[in-house]
């Protein structure tokens, strides 16, 4: 990993994404609680985050890949975030906050998007919290509608045409 400044640039090689093994699942419900814990919460109510925090499990997430495409992000054989996609919906976007700005989220959107080509999607629609609204849109994704629901609480939903 290479620093430039004063940590607001990181640039991060050698970044491997792979599929997602059962194994993984704990090591990512840690960066994912995190993420929502430290960044999230500035968007949105306790009462929320906690509830969000108590649907990720390892369990959960082992129970979702029998039904999603779910790709992980390594660097130096440490886990740093997660990414998944089901039909043409992509769920689960979350780097571990000490890599935050270094590509990895744009990393892994660009296997999803990959992927979803592969699989004739040409549709991609990600329900987007408000905190990551914007790194959709640098991304290409355009705005669709709001919804709001009492487990999450607002949330963007953008989609992007693949094709």
């Amino acid at each position: 990993m290479k620093i430039i400044g004063e940590g607001y640039t990181v640039k991060c090689e050698n970044i491997i994404i792979r599929k997602f093994e059962s194994m993984d699942s704990s090591k990512l419900i840690e960066i994912i609680k995190r993420n929502l814990i430290e960044i999230n919460s500035k968007d949105y109510a306790k009462e929320i985050i906690n509830g969000m925090c108590n649907l990720f499990t390892p369990e959960r997430m082992i129970e979702n890949a029998k039904k999603r495409d779910i790709y992980v992000a390594e660097f130096d054989g440490e886990l740093i975030g997660t990414a998944s996609l089901e039909d043409n919906v992509v769920y689960g976007v979350f780097v571990d906050v000490n890599y935050h700005r270094c590509g990895v989220g744009r990393k892994l959107m660009s296997i999803i998007e990959y992927k979803a080509k592969e699989n004739s999607v040409n549709l991609i629609q990600i329900p987007s919290s408000i905190t990551s609204q914007n790194f959709y849109y640098e991304l290409g994704y355009k705005y669709v509608k709001e919804v709001e629901t009492p487990d999450s609480g607002k949330c963007i939903i953008v989609e992007k045409q693949l094709f």
